[in-house]
C-alpha cells in the first residue's frame, strides 16, 4: 500500500486489518550516531546500552509502521519452545517472527496472534527527523537500537531511546542461560495520535514484554500510557513512562512453562560496582513476578561488608529490597552482595543476582566549579564541573558536566563514579546591574575619512571586536561589537554594522549619436547622489543637447565624481545595391550594399553588407548609429536551366561503340563517359550529359541507355565427314559461339535449290552426287548475325581411271582425268618405268598432263580416304 494512501487511511481510522505501508529502502550513506551520548540502563559501571557504531546497519529509511525484510539469523532463537532462524525488525518497537508486523496500537500479553519480542510496542514514527533504527547481527546475537525515535504523526517534541538484544542463550553479552535483554535510556512518550494519544500520552498503552502467540506463553513487564515514574507491577493499571528510564531487563524465553522465576530489574544489573571508603551508599534491586497474582519476596546478604543493612524491603507482585553500607578502609577490595527473589508459585522459584562491589579509597579532591562569578542583569552563563568523575549532579537538580545559570545563587555539584560520590565547595554567582551598552556613530560612509564609532559611557573598561580599548574607534565597513567590563560582569553590545557605500561616477545614459538636423537627451540617476550639476550649468537629471562634449559633477557624502561624454551628429551617404541581375534556376547569388555603414537590414530580414539571395526584389536599410537610409530596389531574375536531350543509336552489333550527341547545341559539355566534346562514343551502359548554356546555367539530361553487343561466330560440324556417297544422311551440328549473348535463330541452306532448316542441328539426306555449299546464318537475341559456308561432297559409286592421255594442246584429252575424283580425299603418285616418282598430289583434282615428261607408259598409285587403292598404267601420247 502506498505510503500516502496508508497514512490518509490511518489518520481517518479506516485502515483494513493487516494493512501495512511500503517501506522505503534505507539510505546507504548514513552512519550510526556513535558513542558519546548519555548512556542508559544504569549509571557508570552498570550500563547496558551498546551504542551503534560503524558495524551497525540502518534497518529502515524514515517511515511509519514499516518493517525490514525477513532477516536471516546465524543462530537459533528460542521463543518459549518455538525456534526461529530469521526475524523481522518492525518500526513500532518490536521484533516479530514468520511475518512482518505493522500494527501500531499495542495489546496486552498474552494473545494468540503476535509472535514477538517487544522492548516498547507503540506507534513509532521516524519520519520528519524522528530518529533511526539500527541493527547488528553476530554469530550468536542480534542487536537492535531505536535511537531518539518520535511518535505518530511525525512528532519529535518527545523522543525514546531503547534497545533489545536476542541471543542463542550462550552469549555473555546478556549472560549465559539468558537470551533476551531490554535496555532503556531516556523514555519520554507512550502513545501516537492514531492510538488516541494526545501530546504523546493517553489512549492505548504501550506494551513491554515477549509473546509466543499461543495465548499462553508470555512475559509482560508493564504497559505505559502517561508521564511520571509510578509503577504497580506488570499487570496493574498502566504505568508512568519514566519508570523505564535507564532500566535493564535480562531474562530467558527458552522455557515454555507458565511458572518461571522472578525477573530482576534495576539500575545495577552488572558485574562490578565501585564504592568508596567512608561514603554511605544505597543499593536497590527489584524483582518482577512473571505471573499475575503472584507474590515475590526479596532478600539480600553481604557477608564480607560489615555495615550492610537492609533499609527497605517490599514484597508483592513487585518486590524491592534496598541495602545500605559504609565501607571501611579494611574492606578495600572486592565483595559480593547477593539478592534473591522468590515467588509463591508451584513450585516456588527463585532468581539470584550477585553484584560485585569494589571498595576503593575515596577521591582525593572533590569536583571544582569553573565559570564567571558575576553576570550582568538579563544574561546567563555556563558553570562547568571538573574532576575525575563519571557523572555529575548539581544542587539545582540538573545533571551533566555543565549547567546554564541566569539567576544569582550558590551552587554545588556532586561527582560520582559507581556508588562513590563527592560534593564540590559552594560556588556563588551574583547579578550586577551594569549600564546599557550600545554603539553610536554613522552607519554609512564614502571614502576617507573613516567614520568613528563610540561606546556607551560608564564601564570600567572596553574591548572592541577590533581589539582596541578606546571609547571611540575609527573603522572601515563591517560589523562591530564592544565588550564592556563593569564590576566583574561582562556585557556585549548588539552588533553595529557600518556600510561603505560608493556609488561611483555617474553613468550618463542617452543616445550619443543623433541624425542630421535632430538632437539627443542625456540623463543620469540623480537619486544616487546628494548633488549633481552638468557642464551646461543645469542641475536637472536630464538635458537636451546637440553635437559636442558634456560633463557632469556628482557628490555623495564627501565623495565627488565627474563623468564626460561626446555627442555626434550623423550625416549618412546614399546606399545602393550591386550584384548579378539574374540567376539560374535553383541557385543563389550574392548581392552587396555600399560599404561604410555600421549595420545593414534587408527586406528579407537578412543582415550584413552582403547576402545570398534567390530570385526576387530586394532593398536594404543601412544605418550608422541611430540613423538609417534606404536603397532603391534591386531585382534578381531567374532563368531556366537547360534540359539537354541525348540523340543517337541506342544499339550496336559487332562491339562497335555508338556515337551520341544532343539535339540542341550548348556552350560546354560534360559527358558521363568523360568526354567534353559535343559528341561522345559509348559502349553499353547509361549515359548522361551535363551542359552549360549561354547564360552560364547548367542542366543534366535524363539517362540514355546504350547496348553494344558482339556478333555471334557461326560454325558447324558434319557427321559423317565429306565426301560421302549418294544417299548419305548428314547430321549438321551447330558449333556457333554467341559471344556473350544467346543465339536464338538458325538459318540453314543445304543445296543450291534452297533446301534448308531453322533447327539448331538438323539432318539432311543427299540423293545426287555433287559439291554442295552448306550455309549457316546464326542470329543472337539482339539481332546480330554471322554466316559460315562449308562444302560437302557427294560422290558417285565408282571412279574411272583412263589408260591414255594426249597432252598435245588440242584441249582434247590433255589431262589425266579421273572421273568422280573430286568427291574423294586422295593421294596420287605417278612413277616412270624405272620406278622413279615423277608426280605426286594430295587431293588430286585432274590437273596432271605430264608436262616435261616424255611420251611413254607411266604407273600410278591412287589411295582414297576409305583405304581403297587403285594401281595401273597410263600411256602418254602426244
Amino acid at each position: 500500500m502506498g505510503a500516502a494512501d496508508y497514512h490518509a487511511a490511518k489518520l481517518a481510522g479506516t485502515l483494513a486489518p493487516g494493512a501495512m505501508p511500503s517501506t522505503p529502502a534505507p539510505e546507504s550513506d548514513l552512519v550510526p550516531p556513535g558513542a558519546g551520548e548519555e548512556r542508559g540502563g544504569g549509571p557508570d559501571d552498570c550500563n547496558c546500552w551498546i551504542e551503534p557504531d560503524a558495524s551497525y546497519t540502518l534497518a529502515m529509511a524514515p517511515n511509519d509502521d514499516g518493517s525490514t525484510g525477513n532477516l536471516p539469523l546465524p543462530f537459533t532463537f528460542n521463543l518459549y519452545g518455538d525456534t526461529y532462524t530469521s526475524c523481522f525488525i518492525n518500526n513500532n518497537g518490536n521484533i516479530s517472527f514468520l511475518q512482518a508486523f505493522g500494527t501500531f496500537s499495542a495489546t496486552a500479553f498474552p494473545n494468540a496472534n503476535n509472535r514477538m519480542v517487544a522492548p516498547f510496542w507503540a506507534d513509532v514514527d521516524t519520519r520528519g527527523n524522528g530518529g533511526q533504527v539500527w541493527y547488528k547481527i553476530t554469530p550468536t546475537a542480534m542487536y537492535v537500537n531505536w535511537v531518539g525515535v518520535g511518535y505518530f504523526n511525525q512528532q519529535t517534541d518527545k523522543r525514546n531511546w531503547f534497545q533489545v538484544i536476542i541471543t542463542d542463550g550462550n552469549d555473555p553479552v546478556v549472560g549465559i542461560g539468558k537470551n533476551v535483554s531490554f535496555c532503556y535510556k531516556d523514555m519520554q512518550w507512550t502513545t501516537g495520535s492514531a492510538s488516541q494519544g494526545v501530546g504523546g500520552f493517553g489512549g492505548i498503552p504501550a506494551t513491554v514484554g515477549a509473546n509466543r502467540g499461543n495465548g499462553t506463553d508470555f512475559i509482560q513487564f508493564g504497559r505505559f500510557d502517561h508521564a511520571g515514574s509510578d509503577y504497580d507491577g506488570p499487570f496493574g493499571i498502566p504505568d508512568g513512562i519514566s519508570w523505564l528510564d535507564f532500566k535493564n531487563f535480562v531474562y530467558t524465553t527458552v522455557t515454555s512453562t507458565q511458572n518461571i522465576p522472578p525477573i530482576a530489574a534495576g539500575l545495577y544489573l552488572c558485574d562490578t560496582l565501585r564504592a568508596c571508603v567512608g561514603q554511605t551508599a544505597d543499593l536497590e534491586l527489584t524483582f518482577l513476578s512473571p505471573e499475575n497474582n503472584q507474590t515475590t519476596v526479596a532478600t539480600s546478604s553481604a557477608p564480607t561488608i560489615s555495615s550492610w543493612t537492609e533499609i527497605a524491603n517490599t514484597s508483592g507482585i513487585v518486590a524491592s529490597v534496598t541495602g545500605q553500607f559504609t565501607p571501611t578502609a579494611g574492606e578495600i577490595g572486592f565483595h559480593t552482595v547477593t539478592f534473591t527473589g522468590t515467588d509463591d508459585g508451584t513450585p516456588n522459584l527463585s532468581s539470584i543476582i550477585n553484584i560485585v562491589i569494589e571498595v576503593t579509597p575515596a577521591p582525593s579532591s572533590p569536583p571544582a566549579i569553573v565559570g564567571p562569578a558575576a553576570i550582568c542583569a538579563g544574561q546567563s552563563t555556563t558553570l562547568t564541573a571538573t574532576g575525575p568523575f563519571s557523572n555529575f549532579v548539581w544542587s539545582n537538580g540538573q545533571s551533566g558536566p555543565s549547567i546554564t545559570v541566569n539567576q544569582p545563587g550558590t551552587f554545588t555539584v556532586t561527582g560520582g563514579t559507581g556508588l562513590c560520590q563527592l560534593t564540590s565547595p559552594p560556588f556563588t554567582v551574583s547579578i550586577v546591574n551594569a549600564p546599557e551598552l550600545s554603539i553610536s556613530g554613522p552607519d554609512l560612509y564614502c571614502g576617507e575619512p573613516l567614520p568613528d564609532l563610540t561606546a556607551s559611557f560608564g564601564y570600567d573598561s572596553l574591548l572592541w571586536s577590533t581589539g582596541e580599548t578606546d571609547q571611540t574607534v575609527f573603522v572601515a565597513g563591517g560589523t562591530y561589537t564592544v565588550t564592556g567590563y563593569y564590576q566583574g560582569c561582562v556585557n556585549v553590545s548588539a552588533p553595529f554594522t557600518v556600510v561603505e557605500q560608493d556609488p561611483g561616477p555617474p553613468t550618463i545614459s542617452g543616445a550619443l549619436q543623433y541624425c542630421e538636423g535632430a538632437n539627443t537627451t542625456l540623463s543620469v540617476n540623480g537619486s544616487l547622489y546628494d548633488l549633481i550639476q552638468w557642464s551646461t550649468g543645469s542641475f536637472d537629471e536630464s538635458i537636451t543637447v546637440t553635437a559636442g562634449s558634456y560633463s557632469i559633477t556628482a557628490q555623495f557624502l564627501n565623495c565627488i565624481y565627474e563623468s564626460q561624454v561626446t555627442v555626434q551628429e550623423i550625416v549618412l551617404p546614399p546606399v545602393s545595391i550591386t550584384g548579378p541581375a539574374q540567376l539560374c534556376e535553383g541557385s543563389i547569388v550574392n548581392i552587396s550594399a555600399t560599404p561604410g555603414f555600421e549595420t545593414y537590414t534587408w527586406n528579407n530580414n537578412a543582415v550584413g553588407q552582403s547576402i545570398s539571395v534567390q530570385a526576387g526584389t530586394y532593398f536594404v536599410a543601412a544605418s550608422i548609429g541611430p540613423c538609417t537610409t534606404f536603397s532603391n530596389t534591386f531585382t534578381v531574375t531567374q532563368v531556366p536551366n537547360p534540359a539537354p536531350v541525348i540523340t543517337g543509336p541506342n544499339f550496336s552489333c559487332g562491339g562497335t561503340p555508338v556515337l551520341l550527341a544532343t539535339i540542341q547545341p550548348y556552350q560546354s559539355y560534360n559527358w558521363s563517359t568523360g568526354s567534353t566534346a559535343s559528341t561522345t562514343q559509348s559502349g553499353s551502359g547509361s549515359v548522361t550529359v551535363t551542359v552549360t548554356d549561354a547564360n552560364g546555367c547548367s542542366g543534366t539530361s535524363a539517362p540514355y541507355g546504350v547496348t553494344v553487343v558482339n556478333d555471334p561466330v557461326a560454325d558447324f560440324g558434319t557427321d559423317p565427314d565429306s565426301p560421302q556417297p549418294t544417299g548419305t544422311t548428314v547430321q549438321f551440328t551447330d558449333l556457333s559461339n554467341g559471344q556473350g549473348s544467346a543465339i536464338v535463330d538458325w538459318q540453314w541452306t543445304f543445296d543450291p535449290t534452297g533446301n534448308g532448316s531453322d533447327e539448331q542441328s538438323p539432318a539432311w539426306t543427299y540423293g545426287d552426287p555433287g559439291q554442295y555449299w552448306v550455309t549457316l546464318i546464326v542470329i543472337n537475341a539482339f539481332g546480330c548475325t554471322d554466316t559460315i559456308t562449308q562444302r560437302y561432297d557427294i560422290f558417285p559409286p565408282d571412279i574411272t581411271i583412263p589408260n591414255v592421255i594426249s597432252p598435245n594442246g588440242d584441249r582434247q584429252n590433255d589431262f589425266f582425268v579421273i572421273d568422280n575424283i573430286e568427291f574423294w580425299v586422295n593421294d596420287l603418285t605417278v612413277f616412270n618405268r624405272w620406278g622413279q616418282k615423277v608426280y605426286e598430289a594430295t587431293n588430286y583434282r585432274n590437273t596432271w598432263k605430264a608436262d616435261d615428261l616424255p611420251d611413254g607408259t607411266y604407273y600410278y598409285v591412287l589411295k582414297l580416304q576409305d583405304k581403297s587403292e587403285y594401281t595401273g598404267h597410263v600411256t602418254v601420247l602426244r
